[in-house]
């Protein structure tokens, strides 16, 4: 069926966006982001044109929208791999729209939807923090990322996802890029409090590495 061919192609298209973060040769790893793009862009052709037409309605798992929305931000990850930021940014936006569209549906904010389509939203915030930060508009990635954080400091009442630390270290990261040291430190700080990541997990030193500039 067309959702099995698409979920085929969307995790094929992950593993290959994973492998190009591994390459160490600049044209093998543009190479494999095209080829994950590839995958991604024939997934996109297995949803019919009707889906895309008129409202999405009020549910993530009708007309397709479930993989949309997983499809532009995978889209968003690999042109973002690919210094196409602009690119990037765009299908971020696509995926955070159509989100909306579906909540407004039920006519409610979208920080006090379903928690899938708060984690769906962040996650496409994220792409867009990180499209507008490589665009070097660091005001508004600051923003994106701190809307990341305030949904889940306000509205989430389940155990906080590592994209919580994620985000936060990218508010430290633009912080410190614009002198506000000790905004980023504070950040930094609240992450250490929290303990939510693995002893081992690479973003420990990310975070430290980050303290120290912040000092």
């Amino acid at each position: 069926t067309n959702a099995h061919d698409i979920l085929r192609q969307l995790f094929a298209a992950k593993l290959k966006r994973l492998e190009a973060r591994k390459k160490t040769v600049h044209e093998e790893e543009k190479n494999t982001y095209l080829e994950a793009i590839k995958e991604l862009n024939e997934a996109l052709t297995k949803i019919e044109l009707e889906h895309f037409k008129g409202n999405p309605g009020d549910d993530i798992y009708r007309k397709f929208n479930w993989a949309k929305v997983l499809l532009y931000n995978e889209l968003s990850i690999c042109h973002s791999g690919l210094a196409e930021s602009s690119i990037a940014l765009g299908y971020a936006e696509r995926s955070i729209s159509l989100l909306k569209k579906i909540v407004s549906c039920r006519d409610i904010p979208i920080y006090k939807s379903h928690p899938t389509i708060k984690l769906l939203y962040t996650f496409a915030l994220y792409n867009k923090g990180e499209a507008e930060r490589l665009l070097h508009n660091y005001d508004r990635s600051l923003k994106s990322f701190n809307e990341i954080l305030e949904i889940y400091d306000k509205y989430w009442t389940e155990k906080i996802p590592s994209d919580y630390y994620s985000a936060s270290i990218k508010c430290a990261i633009l912080l410190i890029d614009m002198a506000r040291g000790k905004e980023a430190l504070k950040i930094l700080e609240k992450l250490d409090s929290l303990k939510m990541v693995d002893p081992n997990d690479y973003r420990i030193q990310e975070g430290n590495l980050e303290k120290s500039n912040a000092l």
